[in-house]
């Protein structure tokens, strides 16, 4: 689904893919949080990764930042919570938030 929301692209395009869009919303950097030590690497030889959660010992650390494009966290939390309803709506309706009539 192309949705036209009159802001350009990266790639200089005004057409969003739904994707897209969903990708910004999750994304917690628009929150202005950035979240450091997500993984780590465990071996860097073989470059293999882990979540910092199955690691025991390993801390992740969450820092806020203030930039012109974020947006402040109460309109952040009411507009992902509003994400989240609707996508458990489908889930309900359809089966799938996939799934198309």
């Amino acid at each position: 689904m192309k949705v036209n929301l009159g802001y350009v692209t990266k790639y200089g395009s005004s057409t969003w893919a739904s994707s897209t869009i969903l990708g910004i919303i999750k994304n917690e950097k628009y929150k202005s949080d950035l979240l450091l030590g997500k993984t780590f690497t465990v071996d860097p030889i073989s470059k293999l990764d882990k979540d910092i959660e199955s690691i025991e010992g390993k801390k992740s650390k969450l820092v806020d930042m203030r930039l012109e494009y974020t947006i402040d966290k109460a309109s952040y939390e009411v507009k992902y919570s509003s994400f989240t309803e609707k996508q458990e709506q489908l889930l309900k309706e359809r089966g799938s938030i996939f799934a198309f009539p």
